[in-house]
């Protein structure tokens, strides 16, 4: 994955994760064509760049509060 896509790829998962629109880590890697475990690892490098990603398992999605 090149840089431009690696950030083109987060910037969305926070677009869908303000919205609430995640789904699951599953859910999303499939709207986003990568795998899980890619979800995981991108997941992880937001919130080491103090992005405030949480997962509700209420709702099942990645929230941005």
């Amino acid at each position: 994955m090149t840089h431009y896509e690696f950030i083109t790829k987060v910037e969305y998962i926070k677009l869908l994760s303000k919205k609430r629109m995640t789904g699951n880590p599953q859910e999303l890697a499939n709207k986003l064509q990568l795998s899980k475990r890619t979800i995981l690892r991108l997941i992880q490098s937001m919130k080491k760049a103090n992005i405030p990603i949480r997962y509700n398992r209420k709702i099942e999605s990645y929230t941005i509060d």
